[in-house]
């Protein structure tokens, strides 16, 4: 038988010399295998590229306003040539040599352009820009040795020039010179203060990757000591604290936090209080009970915040308290009665501890408060099927309600604000359609949900449930052979395939092949022994049906579709009246199909 069944914290602050050194090399692309190809030194010939095409009929400054303007709208591909047209004939213009060599990097040919820089270097020796970006190409390439060669040479030229050191730091780090890098670092924080919050973060990191505990752990400290202020600094220590353990440490830095914010010195006072901050750390650690605890305080006298009292909520339902968790919804709600948000929370929770009725009453207030919040339609699809179990069953066969034209209105909007990118919301509206009846809808939603691996095989079968409802035998059987290639051992899709097989009438030796399988597998299984039954009835040996469909009716004895195929084994055996009992017993546990035959056998000859 085959039947369905966070909060992100940015530092506001321009981008920093550390900070345009790191992104210029993290664009480097990897250059080291690549090489370009060198511009043609005579035309191509009119008869294989047309003319207006063909850079090489242009001169240098109309190839180079050509290539310049493919460049900057993004096409680097189509610009080199043009670009390296023009270095070709007039190689001594700044502007058309590093055109070139942009384009050069922007397509991954890094060997050609450290060739084309080396030129324009030794044209102008000691060019601070050209030097750098020797620099950067040699980091690219990963040449460290003489990324750091060409650096001492370039700091000798610019003795003045302190942004260099930060430079060499981010290659020596690159280089897994940790030790050097972090010398470099030290040198930076004398030479530029006003980088010290980035060179700080950047000591951290590469502590961070060495695994040095001790070595970040002190870093972090003095850091904060010497940029108190810092809530990037303050941050990374909070969630350096949270990872190793030590929450009573993190407890005081918060508190260090949130005291500068009460005094006024903390500039940027706006953001959240750093006792809720640590509490969205310890929740994400799995530290429910800590986190709670650190905002009880705050909830009492009334100094949380919406989205703080909503995270306390979560962490008492995350520490096992769900009394205290539903009290402080329901103390939002009463605050503020026409938050959306707060209703949802509150639903989703009554609904978890069991209170389904209440659930869907404060979805449905959230719905009207704010009818465009995708998860709110969701959660309510979600308490409704699980309130109406069977009456919200794919493929049962029953009468569209009231009920299942509200669940499809609910997916159709729903689908519209998410669309395709949230594979699991999408398999759950797929469910929805499915149960109220919408097959083409249904089978949109869970291909979008096969692109998500952990979904992909349930996905592919209910996909498959759908084409059966649908009778499309040849997509029906077209997604269970993609099923079964991907997963051969797997007993529910050997069975499916066997059955769906069976029923089409078609490979029947195959058919039962992959149902024996199956019934390896899981010997007891009522679905299988039934398909067994069904593809012996088919192959017309109905002794062996009927014995296959008496364990199938043992072992499920209240299922319709395992009773009519027993009736028409039994017909087939010439058994009616026999036939005819059973027949009627399918059609009142819920097989609606069975009436013209079940007339008809009572009509008799």
């Amino acid at each position: 038988m085959y039947k369905p069944r966070l909060c992100a914290h940015r530092h506001a602050g321009g981008l920093s010399r550390l900070g345009f050194c790191v992104l210029l090399l993290t664009l480097l692309p990897a250059l080291a295998t690549r090489a370009a190809p060198s511009p043609p030194a005579t035309p191509v010939a009119a008869d294989t590229v047309s003319v207006d095409d063909d850079p090489m009929h242009h001169g240098a400054g109309t190839s180079y306003m050509v290539g310049r303007s493919l460049l900057d709208g993004g096409d680097a591909e189509s610009a080199l040539p043009y670009l390296g047209q023009a270095y070709r004939l007039e190689p001594g213009i700044p502007e058309f040599g590093e055109a070139f060599i942009e384009a050069l990097l922007r397509q991954g040919y890094g060997s050609e352009a450290l060739r084309v820089n080396r030129e324009l270097l030794a044209a102008r020796p000691g060019d601070f820009g050209l030097g750098e970006r020797q620099v950067f190409i040699l980091t690219g390439l990963e040449l460290h040795d003489e990324a750091l060669a060409a650096l001492a040479a370039l700091r000798v030229a610019h003795p003045d020039s302190s942004q260099l050191i930060l430079l060499q730091a981010e290659v020596q780090s690159r280089a897994r010179r940790g030790d050097d890098a972090l010398s470099s670092y030290r040198e930076a924080l004398e030479l530029r203060p006003q980088d010290r919050e980035d060179i700080y973060l950047a000591m951290c990191r590469l502590a961070a990757r060495a695994d040095r505990g001790e070595l970040l752990a002190a870093l972090w400290g003095e850091a904060l000591t010497a940029l108190p202020g810092s809530r990037m600094i303050r941050l990374g220590a909070l969630q350096h604290l949270v990872e190793a353990g030590r929450f009573e440490r993190a407890v005081t830095v918060a508190a260090a936090g949130d005291s500068l914010r009460a005094s006024g010195d903390d500039p940027e006072a706006a953001g959240l209080a750093w006792n809720q901050l640590l509490a969205e750390l310890l929740e994400r650690a799995g530290r429910y009970a800590l986190g709670a605890e650190l905002l009880r305080s705050d909830a009492g006298s009334g100094g949380l915040d919406r989205d703080g009292t909503l995270l306390l909520a979560r962490l008492e339902a995350g520490a096992g308290d769900q009394v205290a968790a539903i009290l402080a919804l329901r103390s939002a709600a009463s605050r503020w009665p026409d938050d959306p948000l707060v209703r949802l929370d509150l639903g989703r929770l009554l609904a978890d501890t069991g209170d389904l009725g209440g659930g869907e009453a404060e979805l449905r207030r959230a719905l009207a408060l704010a009818p465009n919040q995708p998860a709110i339609p969701l959660a309510l699809i979600s308490i409704l099927l699980r309130r109406h179990p069977d009456e919200l069953q794919p493929g049962g066969g029953a009468p569209l309600t009231a009920l299942h034209e509200e669940v499809a209105a609910l997916a159709a909007d729903a689908a519209i604000m998410l669309g395709d990118d949230y594979p699991r919301s999408n398999m759950l509206l797929g469910f929805a359609f499915h149960a109220a009846g919408r097959l083409e809808e249904a089978g949109e939603q869970y291909k979008i949900a096969t692109r998500e691996p952990a979904l992909e095989r349930d996905a592919m079968l209910s996909l498959s449930f759908v084409y059966e409802e649908m009778r499309d035998v040849d997509r029906l059987l077209g997604v269970l052979e993609l099923l079964l290639s991907a997963h051969p051992d797997d007993a529910e899709i050997q069975n499916a395939m066997g059955y769906a097989l069976a029923d089409a009438d078609r490979e029947l030796p195959r058919a039962e092949t992959l149902i024996r399988k199956a019934l390896a597998q899981e010997p007891e299984s009522g679905a299988y022994l039934d398909s067994l039954g069904w593809v012996l009835y088919r192959r017309g040996d109905f002794e062996g049906a009927f014995d296959q469909m008496v364990a199938a009716v043992n072992a499920r004895p209240e299922d319709p579709v395992i009773l009519e195929h027993m009736g028409r084994v039994l017909l087939a055996l010439g058994r009616t009246e026999r036939a005819l009992t059973v027949l009627r017993r399918a059609r009142d546990v819920g097989n609606d199909g069975l009436d013209d035959l079940i007339a008809e056998l009572e009509g008799g000859p």
